[in-house]
């Protein structure tokens, strides 16, 4: 068995790429280059930084006419609106304007009322139109989503992790330990076994510019000092469900519904586990 680990800057942060398998150091490096290329083209297509990507045509302009959409930018809107129509808004990825107030993004359109919200959003037929000007942010779903479509690309192998800055997905979930840093201690790690194949982090902790938490209900931002996770069946899961989980910790039912749970981790390092799993 050889295995080989990979790192490379990729979507903002560190992604790694573990595979193991009966191959040589060649196969491997094939195969992991597979999955690091499927992470940077879901990134140019969702990136709010890029102002050619996919993303960025549909803040420009989908508020004036429907727009085709990719097979990829589907799949992760479709999952964001049925998760803002099952939260109540709770999860809402029409916060780029919000979060572009707080110089967490850049503000290429230089637009100051993009006052729709995920109901102003149509999803029809492979096309999405804007009821109203939207600023669209899909950082808190496209990161798990890149994850996953990393870890279908090595599916051949025996073994094998895609972590993309905490949002982590694995083959062999059931014996791998996973470690959620510290919310107040950087480079301190506390390691959790693994209970899905899925995890995402999410907290406002280490942040140079404003909150990136934006509370969709009353657009306002969310500083907190501890984190929260979530395992659940996919990143791109589990990555949307962070964000719910940490608005509301009463959720608990919701992520069970889901095949997700929750843990967070206090200023202190303390794990408290979700409602729905005590």
């Amino acid at each position: 068995m050889n295995t080989l680990n990979r790192c490379r800057p990729l979507l903002g942060t560190f992604v790694e790429v573990s595979v193991s398998a009966e191959a040589s150091d060649k196969e491997l490096i094939e195969l992991s280059n597979k999955a690091f290329d499927e992470v940077n083209r879901i990134h140019h297509a969702m990136s709010f930084h890029d102002e050619a990507s996919e993303l960025s045509s549909l803040n420009k302009t989908a508020h004036l006419k429907p727009h085709k959409l990719s097979h990829d930018m589907w799949v992760v809107l479709s999952q964001a609106y049925a998760l803002s129509a099952l939260t109540e808004g709770l999860f809402d990825v029409s916060v780029g304007q919000e979060l572009v107030a707080q110089g967490a993004l850049p503000n290429h359109l230089a637009r100051q009322h993009s006052t729709g919200t995920w109901k102003d959003i149509v999803l029809e037929e492979g096309s999405v139109f804007f009821k109203k000007p939207l600023l669209l942010d899909l950082g808190g779903i496209a990161k798990g989503y890149a994850v996953d479509c990393a870890l279908a690309k090595l599916s051949s192998a025996t073994s094998a992790l895609v972590n993309a800055g905490g949002d982590l997905a694995c083959t062999q979930w059931q014996t791998t330990p996973v470690s959620i840093r510290h919310p107040l201690a950087k480079g301190t790690g506390i390691s959790l076994p693994m209970s899905a194949p899925a995890i995402a982090t999410s907290g406002c902790y280490f942040q140079e510019a404003g909150s990136v938490m934006i509370d969709p209900l009353t657009r306002t931002p969310i500083e907190r000092k501890e984190s929260v996770s979530v395992f659940a069946p996919t990143c791109m899961l589990a990555d949307a469900l962070t964000k719910v989980a940490y608005l509301d910790k009463h959720r608990g039912a919701l992520l069970k519904q889901l095949n997700a749970h929750a843990v967070s981790i206090d200023e202190q390092g303390h794990v408290i586990m979700g409602e729905a799993d005590k």
